[in-house]
């Protein structure tokens, strides 16, 4: 609205945008027909981005659940896989209770049972051997083990010296607890002998004094003679492999070229 000196005209319109013009100190009230533009942030949303921000959360969600899906099947084919293979193992030394029992005395305890339980190895390696590395273990109830990792090339080799294991049971033998797998590693478990081999004291402190030497000795002979009477040839008898526990006693271990041998027979070359 306005009015017009010149021409006395009157604006009878009411327009809800107007410019004000300023001629011959007049005031004049022009009209401005065009609507004024919205802001980016006044217009109304686009139902269609909506349905696009929905598609891509369920998208997301998809290729995490079929990711997971995927990993835990892998998990779970791998440890039955590993299990078969254990077993199978096992069975083709099926024979060795029986064995052991024909060849037991009366006072021999029972076998180390075999275990295809949880086994942790730590990474703490003992020692390596021609068959594979040894490094510390845990189990579940928090018992310290030895574990001995097979190479894949000498895993067929491996029945003898575990059926030989198997059947031992004598305070100056390393004991055998059982098979296990671990990241698609085979491992033997076993008793672990914290302080280490004969050979390895004997390179910290030097020749032993007599009464240790007397000690070490009887140890040896308990196991040797145990062996010999159950037939047994261990075939590598050296300090390397002779371990040593806490309490100081000495424990034959590595039956990897061991061999039984019959009944009455003095000698055997390995």
């Amino acid at each position: 609205g306005g009015y017009c000196g010149w021409c006395g005209w009157v604006n009878r319109w009411d327009f809800q945008n107007t410019q004000t013009l300023l001629v011959a100190d007049q005031q004049l009230y022009l009209a401005a027909f065009a609507p004024p533009l919205p802001s980016p942030s006044s217009l109304p949303p686009t139902p269609q981005l909506h349905w696009v921000w929905l598609g891509g959360i369920l998208g997301t969600v998809l290729i995490v659940a079929a990711t997971l899906g995927l990993f835990f099947c892998l998990r779970w084919h791998r440890r039955r896989t590993s299990n078969n293979s254990v077993q199978k193992l096992s069975e083709h030394s099926g024979d060795k209770k029986a064995d052991l029992e024909r060849r037991s005395s009366g006072d021999r305890k029972p076998m180390a049972a075999w275990d295809f339980g949880d086994y942790q190895p730590l990474d703490q390696e003992l020692g390596r051997g021609a068959f594979g590395v040894v490094c510390k273990g845990i189990d579940r109830q928090g018992r310290f083990v030895a574990m001995k990792r097979i190479h894949l090339a000498t895993q067929k080799d491996l029945n003898s010296e575990l059926k030989l294991l198997g059947q031992l049971d004598h305070e100056n033998i390393v004991r055998l607890y059982g098979v296990t797998w671990h990241d698609e590693s085979m491992y033997m478990v076993m008793e672990l002998c914290a302080e280490g081999s004969l050979m390895l004291l004997l390179n910290r402190i030097g020749p032993f004094a007599m009464p240790m030497m007397r000690k070490y000795g009887l140890d040896i002979a308990r196991g040797m003679e145990y062996l010999h009477a159950h037939n047994v040839i261990h075939g590598d008898m050296k300090p390397q492999n002779v371990l040593l526990t806490l309490e100081g006693n000495c424990k034959i271990a590595d039956f990897g070229l061991a061999k039984v041998v019959a009944h009455g027979l003095s000698s055997i070359s390995v």
